[in-house]
């Protein structure tokens, strides 16, 4: 924003020395040249200000999900063998607990009785 205010400031500058000798004569009009100036600037400035964000917007937003696609690592399984094994035996445990929950039940004491009595 402050970049385009500069580049606004500079060309508003040169577009009034350029018409200043053609349009408004040195001793006449002087106390509209400042107003007009500064209108000029402000608007040539909030055009030049808008138009870098959008670009900035979409420069940053869209090369963030290039990169980020391209940066994105695979979502294949790439833990060690040992790691794997453990967890399919702790898997088989549980899956063993629930199929023993089925069959048996267990008492105050914490004694593990079966369901025939």
């Amino acid at each position: 924003m402050i970049l385009g205010i500069i580049i606004a400031s500079l060309i508003a500058t040169a577009l009034f020395r350029l018409a200043q000798s053609s349009y408004f004569p040195l001793y006449a009009r002087s106390g509209l040249q400042p107003i007009l100036f500064a209108v000029a600037s402000v608007a040539i400035g909030f055009l030049i200000g808008w138009a870098e964000g959008v670009i900035f917007f979409i420069v940053y937003f869209f090369g963030g999900i290039v990169i980020g696609e391209l940066t994105k690592k695979k979502q294949t399984d790439e833990r060690a063998c040992l790691e794997k094994e453990i967890e399919n035996h702790l898997k088989e445990i549980k899956d063993g607990e629930d199929f023993l929950d089925r069959w048996t039940r267990t008492d105050r004491d914490g004694l593990v009785c079966s369901d025939s009595n």
